[in-house]
């Protein structure tokens, strides 16, 4: 334990200072985050970043730290699935891991009309085919050690039954229009909660503090939602809600939103087949996982050692 402590000591010093090579400086990457034994460098959210829609070159100090801060708890989330699913006796093999990035790079490269052009392509971004092989690896091992754990695991936990497909069959006929405000923590949300209950306007609130791409919109959604296009938390939240009403801070695996109901309406749908009861199932089924799931990060969390080096303004 000593000798891991005087690490993170050692590694907090150097990371993002200017080392030198003769009288050339040489920048090493800062420690955005450290979970459990895992860094989170300042490279590797950056690049995610750089790839979000509100991403912009002259972006704002406050929201540039509120995107790094969403892709930092996606990293943090996603070592603790590995440490939940590792606990469970679930492995991702390396040649599980070769095949799914092997599968994307020949998705990228059917987009090219022969084997050179994608070579150039690459060599543009300054990258090689297997730092494209090594950064597809990164991203796609917590995925598959979320469906490996959630086939294995929590699938044995969950039952769908035919009362929950009528019921959810039968709300499929109600439809909401909404707006929203995400942000990533729970204090951020109740913040700005107040702020609207003190008189600030929600739409103002989502254009100065929203993390979403509706933000710049007021926090608009844009359409009508069924509740099977929402996750279950937002989904139960936004419904209960009359014209104009606010809702109290939602927690889903996004973030903390808050929502303001638009408008909501009935259409008409249609009948309940073999086909769309499968469908159904389904959804009730991934989205009991996903919420057993939530349940069992959040606890887990409490007992791992996360340090979040960057923080939002509010």
């Amino acid at each position: 334990m000593k000798s891991s402590i005087f690490f993170y000591l050692f590694i907090s010093f150097v990371a993002g200072s200017p080392l030198y090579c003769g009288t050339k400086p040489i920048h090493l990457d800062s420690i955005f985050a450290v979970v459990n034994g895992n860094i989170v460098l300042e490279s590797e959210v950056m690049e995610l970043v750089r790839r979000m829609p509100d991403y912009r070159e002259n972006i704002s100090p406050p929201s540039l730290k509120n995107l790094q801060m969403k892709v930092i708890n996606n990293f943090i989330n996603d070592y603790l699935v590995i440490d939940i699913a590792k606990e469970h006796k679930v492995e991702v093999t390396e040649d599980e891991l070769d095949e799914a990035a092997k599968e994307q790079i020949d998705e990228i490269k059917s987009r090219f009309p022969d084997e050179d052009s994608f070579n150039k392509a690459i060599r543009k971004d300054y990258t090689t085919v297997k730092d494209l092989k090594d950064r597809y690896q990164r991203q796609i091992k917590p995925r598959l050690y979320k469906e490996k754990y959630m086939a294995k695991v929590l699938s044995a936990e969950v039952e769908v039954t035919d009362i929950e497909i009528k019921q959810m069959y039968d709300s499929m006929a109600d439809e909401v229009r909404v707006k929203h405000i995400l942000v990533e923590d729970e204090k951020n949300a109740r913040d700005i909660l107040d702020k609207i209950k003190n008189g600030e306007s929600f739409e103002d609130m989502a254009r100065q503090y929203s993390i979403d791409g509706s933000g710049k919109n007021g926090g608009d959604l844009g359409d009508f939602f069924k509740r099977t296009d929402l996750v279950k938390p937002f989904a139960d939240a936004a419904f209960q809600l009359d014209k104009g009403q606010i809702s109290d801070v939602v927690h889903t695996r996004f973030g903390y939103h808050i929502i303001k109901l638009i408008e909501k309406r009935t259409v008409d749908i249609e009948p309940l087949d073999d086909k769309s009861t499968n469908m159904l199932r389904n959804y009730i089924y991934a989205q009991k996982m996903e919420t057993i799931l939530s349940q069992q990060i959040a606890e887990y969390k409490k007992s791992c050692y996360v340090d979040i080096r960057i923080k939002p303004s509010i």
